[in-house]
């Protein structure tokens, strides 16, 4: 049994200096750590998850009122002491190709198919006009019991929808 109790927040506003600063100025008023976070800035809009505990056990509306001076206004999940971490083996996927509908789609129904998590995922068009090419990064996890034949099925699709993939085995993953 848990000693902590764990929630997730996340917050998404366009992007202005101190959004971070403010967030876990509350957090540390009332008395939360921060165990996990991402953050991004994507066009003008900044997007932050947090993974937070607490020693009591809070409500949804409790932990949400206490930015109600902010001007944020996170979306507030109770991690269930249930939650367990994918396992299996960890990849890298790179895929590039001209900017059209349906790549992230055929991806990522392909590894839905196949059980295969995504744990991370980052997509972008580079270049100008006539030179762009769409850019998406995933990082997966690979049930131990699945054959290597995910990865030539995965190249298939690839081929079928005509772009560029990559596959990289994580060794180890040290942040």
């Amino acid at each position: 049994m848990r000693t902590k109790n764990y929630y997730s927040l996340a917050f998404i506003s366009p992007d202005k200096t101190g959004i971070v600063a403010g967030v876990s100025k509350v957090l540390y008023d009332n008395g939360f750590n921060i165990d996990d976070s991402s953050s991004i800035y994507i066009s003008g809009i900044f997007s932050m998850i947090l993974v937070v505990s607490h020693k009591n056990e809070l409500t949804v509306t409790e932990i949400s009122t206490l930015f109600k001076d902010t001007g944020y206004n996170p979306q507030v999940n109770i991690i269930p002491d249930t939650v367990a971490e994918s396992d299996g083996e960890s990849y890298s996927v790179s895929v590039y190709g001209a900017d059209k509908a349906g790549i992230v789609y055929k991806i990522t129904n392909f590894l839905a198919e196949q059980n295969i998590n995504i744990i991370e995922l980052q997509t972008k068009v580079v270049g100008k006009d006539s030179d762009e090419i769409y850019v998406m990064i995933l990082e997966i996890i690979v049930p131990t019991d699945l054959c290597d034949s995910w990865e030539m099925k995965l190249l298939s699709v690839a081929k079928e929808i005509n772009i560029d993939i990559k596959i990289n085995k994580i060794d180890s993953y040290e942040f």
